[in-house]
């Protein structure tokens, strides 16, 4: 198989170790990094779905990507962001393996969170749509919003409720992050885990989480987290980056129809990830 991620802020690393780990499990494939000019993706896309069999989408791709296609399901439509394109049966789809990890972290590992428990989710791009959109679909109908840019944060919010009812949606802004009761059992962090992310700092105070709450951190990281670290300290059960990768990487798989995708061809790969990333360091 002949795939390629297409975008320009993302860690390349975990692509070539998917790319090596199917490889050895028997699956023979070539991966490839493009990018394109924001005012051509149209045109870059179409190319590269002659050249390729699948095709991967990062940052700042993945709202355009749904604008740009002209076959949608209404889940993605719903979503408004893609993480992948899916070619079956010759034709093209965009499909979020983000939206489907976080469901299967909920229904797998986390089945004993409340839905009646309010859920911090940090950030108000394309992965934080598709980790609301996630906890949406598991039936969580309090869901609470930050964002270092209150005006993203809110257009966040105003959209979101146009499109799920019966959802209790919230917008806290950094500086009422610490003013926040200890009553959501879970937070998701889907910003980058760098110094200029002034919303980490905040966060790690857990003035908002519940007691034994869970914390979960896309981050891909070759060490722990600051936000990991810290809730480990407060006793919070902890998810990083490289699992939820190792869940969004066996969806794509499956996606993409291939005969070997299987949870136990993904088993260990996320802490091989991790080791892979600490050998690999710039």
């Amino acid at each position: 198989m002949k795939w390629a991620v297409l975008g320009e802020q993302f860690e390349k690393k975990r692509y070539l170790f998917l790319s090596q780990w199917l490889a050895e499990s028997g699956f023979q494939n070539e991966v490839q990094f493009l990018n394109s000019d924001a005012d051509k993706l149209k045109e870059f896309i179409e190319d590269s779905k002659s050249s390729f069999e699948q095709l991967r989408i990062e940052t700042p791709y993945c709202e355009r990507v749904i604008e740009e296609s002209e076959s949608v399901i209404s889940l993605s439509l719903s979503l408004s962001a893609a993480d992948c394109l899916v070619c079956d049966n010759q034709k093209w789809w965009p499909r979020n393996a983000l939206y489907e990890a976080v469901v299967r972290l909920v229904a797998q590992r986390l089945e004993g969170l409340s839905l009646n428990s309010s859920v911090f989710v940090v950030g108000a791009g394309a992965s934080a749509k598709s980790v609301i959109a996630a906890l949406v679909k598991m039936g969580f109908i309090s869901i609470n919003i930050t964002d270092r840019l209150t005006e993203r944060g809110l257009e966040l919010i105003s959209e979101l409720k146009r499109v799920y009812f019966n959802v209790e949606f919230e917008f806290t802004p950094a500086d009422g992050l610490t003013l926040l009761p200890g009553h959501h059992q879970m937070i998701i962090n889907t910003t980058p885990s760098v110094a200029e992310n002034t919303l980490i700092e905040e966060l790690c105070y857990f003035n908002y989480l519940q007691e034994g709450g869970v914390v979960v951190d896309l981050t891909l990281s070759r060490e722990e987290t600051k936000l990991l670290q810290e809730a480990k300290s407060v006793h919070a059960v902890t998810i990083d980056g490289c699992e939820m990768a190792s869940l969004v990487d066996q969806v794509w798989f499956e996606l993409c129809g291939a005969e070997l995708a299987s949870k136990k061809s993904f088993k260990g790969y996320g802490p091989a990830l991790r080791e892979f990333l600490l050998q690999h360091q710039d």
